[in-house]
């Protein structure tokens, strides 16, 4: 059974969310029980990490698709083993494997070199402000929590 912090409708919404971040769409059922199970055989995933920012990180993820994305970006640099992104992994390796999305996340981006190039580095801009988002998120939070 799925920890007591995070019943099976949080893990399944939280699903939903992280799914329509990465692949823009809502999962089929078997991913969300999937993605559940592995919640109930790892407890890496369900119980609570130590650090209160990556849990903040967490609860950000979890309002939605772009805040899921701001997260990420933030996680990514300077939280790469927190939970939220332990969780994304095992998802991104659920939805791998399903029919519905296998392809989309397996299929390659077309295109010539300059526009690999080009496109890298707008990728890398958005995650930048996408990470300084977060971070100023984060700190807004906190500065509610103070007052």
């Amino acid at each position: 059974m799925a920890d007591a912090s995070e019943p099976t409708a949080l893990l399944e919404e939280e699903c939903r969310v992280f799914t329509r971040y990465l692949v823009g769409h809502d999962p089929d059922a078997g991913a969300l029980a999937a993605y559940v199970r592995a919640h109930e055989r790892d407890a890496r995933l369900s119980h609570p990490d130590a650090r209160a920012r990556d849990e903040k990180l967490l609860l950000l993820a979890r309002r939605g698709p772009r805040r899921a994305r701001a997260a990420d970006a933030c996680a990514r640099i300077f939280a790469p083993t927190s939970r939220l992104r332990r969780k994304l992994v095992c998802l991104l390796a659920v939805l791998e494997v399903r029919g519905s999305t296998a392809l989309e996340l397996d299929t390659a981006d077309g295109g010539s070199s300059a526009v690999f190039l080009a496109r890298c580095v707008l990728l890398c801009a958005a995650a930048g402000g996408r990470a300084l988002a977060a971070l100023l998120l984060l700190s807004f939070e906190r500065l509610g929590e103070r007052g």
